[in-house]
């Protein structure tokens, strides 16, 4: 038993913020400083005691020597969860990184390597929402709308085919 509530619920009452997710991203760099990634950092696995100390758990999907990518993958499911439940903090990524990267580096990957493989992460991530959207504006029957996103497909150097067939850029 971990006394406390989850983070989850401690940022919707107020009675945590930037503070406590600075410090979370020391925490999660201390468990990548281990050799161990989380699989599925959301504030919903995160709890918090009357102290304001912090405590991982639900380590199921959990990888020891995890490679560089899972160690990214968990500030990416992080961010997205700060971003869907918490978007009332806004930058909390940028805190929660600056907490990542207070620690010391003596270990590898360093923490700016992992930053740089998160930030790699979330460009997919981006890249791929995008394409879906331009996807959904192509199968509706607006033409206005079909005009914008062929404007918008042109100046990035896409063709209509590339999109609907793979996705993928020239």
């Amino acid at each position: 038993y971990i006394a406390g509530e989850a983070l989850y619920e401690s940022l919707l009452s107020g009675s945590s913020g930037f503070e406590q997710i600075r410090n979370l991203g020391r925490l999660i760099r201390e468990l990548h400083e281990l050799g161990i990634s989380h699989g599925d950092l959301t504030t919903h696995n995160i709890m918090i005691n009357q102290e304001g100390d912090i405590s991982l758990i639900d380590f199921g999907l959990s990888k020891i020597i995890p490679e560089i990518e899972q160690l990214g993958l968990d500030l990416q499911v992080l961010n997205e969860c700060l971003n869907a439940s918490h978007h009332e903090y806004e930058g909390a990524i940028e805190v929660l990184i600056e907490g990542y990267l207070s620690s010391p580096n003596n270990f590898l990957p360093s923490g700016d390597e992992v930053i740089g493989r998160f930030n790699a992460i979330r460009g997919r991530v981006r890249y791929h929402a995008w394409v879906v959207k331009m996807r959904v504006l192509f199968a509706t029957s607006n033409q206005n709308k079909i005009a914008e996103a062929k404007t918008s497909l042109g100046l990035l150097g896409y063709t209509v085919e590339q999109l609907l067939i793979d996705g993928t850029p020239p």
